[in-house]
């Protein structure tokens, strides 16, 4: 079994994780800096460090949050990325579990909806795409799906300022492009995908270096901007919150509607694909109440927007890892 099969797993028996006001403090420190030292946590909530690594270990196992560290995707040699919607005609969340076990699989949730399983699939290229939808179509109980190409990220990230926030495109940052990276490096940027709290010595042993060197290596890393450490949330069991996706069709400009729909606090996620959809939205509202104004008032009041299907998330098989390196 994977790290990655067993957290889908553990998050799979512990549906409901209770979180008081400390857990939720320590996910706000965690996203703030994925890698704060348990005492820097604790000394901020004033716990012990040991008492603080019981809680974030169960916050972890429950599939609340996710510390990973992650790149540009281009860094990993990915170029090709989409969306899959699937019907089945078995248990969907048997479905989905199987898929959460695909190694390009980025994300996996149940919805409600025209669609049963939403999928985000990271690809080396169209070929491997190609076979990689074959797998899904492979697998028992997938009677159908639609696949969405993404074309760009016009958002990544929930800011509660609104606004794109310097939305990027797939490619990456001249910084990125200009630190040469070698086999050391590389190893590092795969542990800490796997876990983004792994410690300076593990990270030495995986990539043979000294524990100064692996630290340096770290600090380089993310100081040029070439690796980013996320904590990602899963908002359904963290804080209550109802999240969708949201297939969108617009009129005119795309990208004017794009940035739009940024403005929207709610709106974490804007993609531009081609398919179905001109756009796909993430978004996360106070409950279902709050979205179901969301979707049929404030965005319907943007002009450009004609058309929408919401597809709202049951629940989250897979958080995603190599999109946040996007943010």
């Amino acid at each position: 079994m994977t790290t990655e099969t067993a957290r889908i797993g553990a998050a799979a028996q512990h549906p409901s994780v209770t979180l008081d006001p400390v857990d939720l403090a320590l996910i706000d420190l965690l996203r703030e800096d994925g890698r704060a030292t348990f005492s820097d946590m604790g000394n901020e909530v004033s716990l012990s460090g040991e008492a603080i690594r019981h809680r974030i270990d169960r916050l972890e196992r429950g599939g609340v949050i996710k510390v990973v560290g992650s790149v540009s995707p281009e860094v990993l040699g990915y170029r090709t990325f989409a969306g899959v919607a699937i019907n089945v005609s078995t248990s969907a969340r048997e479905v989905a579990e199987h898929l959460a076990a695909f190694p390009a699989t980025d994300f996996v949730v149940s919805t409600a909806g025209d669609f049963d399983i939403l999928v985000e699939v990271v690809c080396k290229d169209d070929d491997e795409l190609l076979q990689v939808l074959d797998e899904i179509r492979a697998v028992h109980g997938v009677q159908s799906c639609q696949t969405f190409l993404y074309l760009s990220f016009e958002k990544y990230g929930y800011d509660t300022s609104g606004g794109l926030g310097g939305g990027r495109r797939l490619n990456m940052s001249s910084q990125q492009e200009a630190l040469t990276l070698d086999q050391a490096d590389m190893s590092i940027i795969q542990a800490l995908r796997e876990d983004g709290r792994a410690s300076y010595t593990d990270l030495a042993a995986v990539s043979g270096l000294t524990y100064p060197s692996a630290r340096r290596r770290v600090l380089r890393l993310l100081d040029t901007g070439v690796l980013h450490i996320n904590t990602m949330v899963n908002r359904l069991l963290s804080q209550g919150q109802v999240q969708a996706g949201i297939g969108v069709t617009v009129s005119g400009d795309i990208r004017a509607a794009a940035k739009d729909l940024a403005e929207h606090p709610e709106v974490g996620m804007i993609i531009t694909t081609s398919g179905r959809h001109d756009l796909m939205l993430e978004v996360t509202c106070r409950d279902k109440a709050d979205l179901a104004d969301f979707v049929g008032s404030r965005l319907r009041s943007i002009q450009s927007v004609v058309g929408t299907h919401t597809y709202t998330y049951l629940h989250i098989h897979k958080l995603p890892y190599t999109w946040s390196g996007l943010t």
